[in-house]
């Protein structure tokens, strides 16, 4: 599977009208709604040259959009 780039997202949606609404899709068998809530550029660097201990990268640098389950379709 091939994430999504920031440049693949820029190109879909060159000439796309601010005013048009985002939704989400995907092939999984969810009986819910998925609500994109934010979309943001993550980055920050750890100080004094510390590094992540799975990665060993000294910071991120990431695209990030979040989605949630609509609670008003959920099956409680």
């Amino acid at each position: 599977m091939k994430r999504l780039t920031v440049g693949e997202l820029r190109k879909a949606l060159d000439g796309v009208p601010d005013e048009l609404e985002v939704h989400f899709s995907s092939d999984t068998e969810e009986a819910y709604e998925i609500v994109l809530e934010s979309a943001q550029r993550v980055k920050y660097e750890l100080p004094d040259g510390r590094r992540f201990d799975d990665t060993g990268e000294s910071g991120v640098d990431y695209f990030d959009i979040y989605g949630n389950a609509d609670p008003d379709q959920m099956d409680w």
